[in-house]
């Protein structure tokens, strides 16, 4: 029910499921500044100089924001969890409110050049509606950029089929939808927006298919993604942060990344 998801992610999500969240966070923060950049390199490419303000939703910790507002955006969160808000509010200084996105929320707000959404839409019981409560809080010609897992993807396939595999990405009580860059791309479009970009991640299903099984094996599984770490970071400190992201486009249009991330922009 709405009221079983409010209770969880107000209070269990950070302290009990995500509870090296925030330790994890700190030690990748070079790398998920990388990531936070490229999107604003792309917001930037299809807006004006002055739409600089953005509304995240789940917005987490908030270093998302942070990195906005050092590039002069004008930044809003909104996360129902109290753990992360104190810290985003009290640590970052960020203007966050600590509820739940809804229509009763959108009336408190202005319209936004960009709402971002990541890792939000899985766990949302009605995402269609959801989605189109953030397009009214869009302002025309603004964009929405949302970022699920990529399930079901070619990878993951061929690995539950040629490997036997179970299909660890399905992940009750925290995932209620699954996605790929089609039935992302097709919602988005119903809500009535304009696709201008697809992007993604590294494949980490790729580490599988090569013979590091990091299922239920926490450990392999962050030594895995100390790799693709430091292919992302060393591809930037090198120069050619902009040769990864051509690479990354290109696996999103094939499907394929541990990420599906769509921008899009409401009609003028």
């Amino acid at each position: 029910s709405d009221e079983e998801l409010k209770a969880f992610y107000e209070v269990e999500y950070f302290e009990t499921d995500k509870s090296t969240y925030i330790d994890e966070i700190h030690e990748d923060i070079e790398w998920w500044n990388i990531a936070f950049n490229d999107k604003y390199n792309t917001f930037e490419q299809f807006l004006q100089p002055h739409q600089r303000t953005i509304l995240d939703i789940g917005c987490g910790y908030g270093h998302f924001l942070q990195a906005g507002q050092k590039r002069g955006w004008h930044t809003t969160g909104i996360e129902p969890s109290k753990t992360a808000f104190n810290y985003s509010k009290n640590e970052l200084n960020l203007n966050v409110l600590n509820c739940v996105f809804d229509n009763q929320t959108r009336k408190s707000l202005e319209p936004f050049d960009v709402i971002h959404l990541a890792e939000v839409l899985e766990h949302i019981r009605d995402p269609f509606d959801f989605l189109v409560t953030a397009y009214h809080q869009l302002k025309p010609g603004g964009l929405m950029c949302v970022e699920v897992p990529n399930d079901y993807s070619p990878f993951q396939r061929s690995i539950e089929q040629g490997l036997g595999q179970d299909p660890w990405w399905v992940y009750p009580k925290h995932h209620l939808n699954y996605f790929d860059f089609e039935s992302l791309g097709k919602l988005m479009e119903k809500v009535g927006l304009e696709l201008v970009s697809k992007d993604t991640t590294f494949p980490m299903d790729m580490f599988i298919l090569m013979g590091k099984n990091y299922v239920g094996n926490s450990e392999l599984g962050r030594a895995c993604h100390g790799l693709r770490k430091n292919f992302d970071q060393n591809m930037s400190k090198s120069g050619h942060n902009g040769a990864k992201k051509k690479m990354y486009q290109k696996l999103a249009e094939a499907g394929i990344g541990r990420e599906a991330i769509i921008t899009a922009r409401k009609p003028l």
